[in-house]
């Protein structure tokens, strides 16, 4: 409990008997002054908030939150490969590349397996100019989570290294792919995935 001096005001705590900051005598009996104490209430609520924010504000500043601005990070697809993609055979990363444009297109991407290439009723064949015919399947979870494999025919070039471009490309069920894949062997897992 506090009490407050008579000539300042200044709150004083209920054991002094002068003013702290005048030095005048308090009164006894004076009216009691409840003190009141600063308590920070941090609520997990109130971090987030600021932590949205603080992150919101620094978007906007450092120059990422200008949606109208045209992009710096244009890559250009050169008209041609580079030599080293022509003389070169990237089937192995024509595969992998194929892969991952095929990924893309299915139902549940994260849910999306490959085969190995070599593996089943896959193929990579070069073709002229650092282009690859590819040839393949993915299984993935399709609705009521029950595995489903699409197979898929595409084209990719390289033009350098690093810089892959999707031509073309086809996936649908085997009875509307089969015709592709004609002459390649299929696997024991290929039996339950031709739906």
């Amino acid at each position: 409990m506090e009490t407050a001096c008579p000539r300042c005001g200044y709150s004083n705590n209920g054991i002094d008997v002068v003013c702290a900051n005048c030095a005048a005598r308090l009164p006894d009996g004076s009216g009691k002054v409840r003190r009141r104490r600063f308590r920070l209430a941090l609520h997990p609520v109130h971090v987030f908030a600021l932590v949205a924010g603080l992150a919101a504000l620094g978007y906007v500043i450092f120059g990422a939150g200008n949606w109208t601005a045209p992009s710096d990070q244009v890559i250009e697809t050169p008209d041609i490969p580079d030599s080293e993609s022509v003389s070169r055979d990237n089937s192995d990363e024509a595969w992998i590349i194929m892969c991952d444009f095929m990924r893309e297109r299915v139902r549940t991407p994260g849910t999306a397996a490959f085969p190995n290439l070599g593996e089943g009723r896959t193929r990579v064949t070069k073709l002229p100019n650092a282009a690859y015919e590819v040839l393949g399947f993915v299984d993935f979870e399709g609705e009521g989570d029950v595995r489903v494999r699409r197979y898929f025919k595409g084209k990719v070039v390289r033009y350098r290294a690093g810089l892959w471009k999707l031509d073309s490309h086809e996936m649908g069920y085997w009875d509307m792919m089969a015709r592709y894949f004609a002459g390649l062997e299929s696997s024991a897992d290929d039996i339950g995935g031709e739906k």
